[in-house]
């Protein structure tokens, strides 16, 4: 004669099994959509210092009245600059110098380094 089971046994162990992987599948579905929203957060913050960082160009619009950019020509120059409202100027360390071609695009400067940035603090 064949060998006697248990079958309440192995069903109470097929029961456990089952909602073992059911618990699992609910602890990686909740941290997966936890990582969905995470992804979606750093997927909006991308895009907005994208667009903060973007080259404007100057038919779009002109930075404010003498806010030092980053100016852009079509020859494929490029240097600090400011427009005063009428024209641009190229910003040296000498003054200023006028100029004759305005850029075709413009950049914000970068916020500059803190104190305790500066000095390793």
């Amino acid at each position: 004669m064949g060998k006697k089971y248990d079958f309440d046994k192995l069903f109470d162990g097929a029961r456990d099994t089952v909602e073992y992987w059911q618990e699992r599948h609910e602890i990686a579905h909740g941290e997966m959509l936890a990582r969905d929203a995470e992804i979606e957060a750093l997927k909006a913050r991308i895009a907005k210092l994208e667009a903060e960082r973007r080259c404007i160009p100057v038919d779009e619009r002109l930075p404010d009245a003498g806010m030092p950019v980053y100016a852009y020509w079509a020859d494929g120059g490029m240097g600090m600059a400011r427009h005063n409202g009428e024209k641009w100027k190229l910003w040296e360390s000498d003054g200023d110098t006028c100029l004759f071609d305005g850029p075709t695009h413009w950049q914000p400067l970068p916020k500059p380094p803190t104190e305790s940035e500066v000095t390793n603090d």
